[in-house]
């Protein structure tokens, strides 16, 4: 006896399968995550920025802030001193006036104090 013939292939029927999607292309090495672009256009990087020219800044400006609270604060105790002095004794405002010339030389020192770079 001979073998049977083989069926033929059926014929298709509707749309085709789908061919599956194609790979994506392979990632380009990483650059630290930051894109050539940002980095050559806007100087950014992955790297947080070097907080020492930051701190040295605000460094100054508090030293600066200090020195003028001081220049204010003088002014004022010394005034509020010499209006004590001027109700003991029953004066005119001399003491006051005093007083306050006074603070203003103290903090006017400190603020040019102040003012100078720091000695190392």
């Amino acid at each position: 006896m001979t073998p049977a013939p083989p069926d033929p292939p059926n014929p298709p029927q509707g749309d085709p399968p789908p061919k599956p999607a194609p790979a994506p292309p392979p990632n380009p090495p990483s650059r630290g995550g930051v894109s050539r672009f940002r980095n050559r256009f806007f100087g950014l990087t992955d790297r947080p920025p070097d907080p020492k020219p930051a701190d040295a800044h605000i460094r100054q400006q508090r030293r600066l802030a200090t020195a003028g609270l001081e220049f204010a604060g003088g002014i004022l105790l010394f005034a509020a001193l010499g209006y004590g002095v001027d109700t003991l004794l029953r004066s005119t405002p001399i003491g006051v006036v005093v007083g306050a010339l006074l603070g203003m030389a103290g903090g006017l020192y400190r603020l040019i104090q102040a003012a100078q770079p720091p000695k190392r």
